[in-house]
């Protein structure tokens, strides 16, 4: 059966595991669970909006994001994190007056690997931790998963950012 899996994770959550991406000209560390979820399950990352318009609201769709075949598992997760990423900024960009941020988003500050990369620091949490932090996050995740019957007009499609790892699917 096909299902709809909802996230909003636009959020600098430093117990997550994540990486840095570029996000409003700045590196922002973001969570690489709907990537993770996408390899893991085949799904495409389907980037939806609600657009105001007057006293109404407009359902935008972008075209699916999917990892290509030939892309490795590391390859894959940054391309489509950016890729969702850059997505969801250029609606911010469009229609700034929509977007509502009560947290910082760039509190997590990249470090640099002994190879000059930057990458996030380590979690505090213990693994056992991490693993109930992981069903927590699973549990509300499987709370999300809803039928849709229909949905609204697509909007315009942005900027996936480099298409060597990630392909939009129509």
């Amino acid at each position: 059966r096909a299902r709809i899996v909802g996230m909003l994770p636009d959020q600098d959550v430093d117990s997550l595991e994540g990486i840095f991406v570029n996000f409003l000209g700045r590196p922002a560390y973001t969570p690489i669970g709907p990537a993770a979820l996408s390899l893991m399950t085949g799904a495409a990352i389907v980037p939806c909006f609600l657009v105001r318009e007057g006293r109404g609201f407009r359902l935008c769709v972008e075209p699916a994001l999917e990892a290509l075949p030939s892309a490795t598992r590391t390859e894959a997760m940054t391309k489509l994190t950016q890729a969702w990423s850059g997505i969801v900024e250029s609606y911010i960009r469009r229609y700034p007056d929509h977007w509502v941020w009560m947290h910082r988003r760039w509190k997590t500050k990249p470090t640099k690997n002994a190879e000059g990369q930057q990458v996030a620091p380590a979690s505090g949490l213990r693994p056992p931790a991490q693993l109930a932090v992981a069903v927590s996050l699973v549990a509300c995740v499987l709370s999300l998963i809803t039928a849709v019957n229909g949905c609204g007009k697509a909007g315009k499609a942005a900027k996936a950012g480099d298409k060597d790892a990630v392909r939009k699917r129509d």
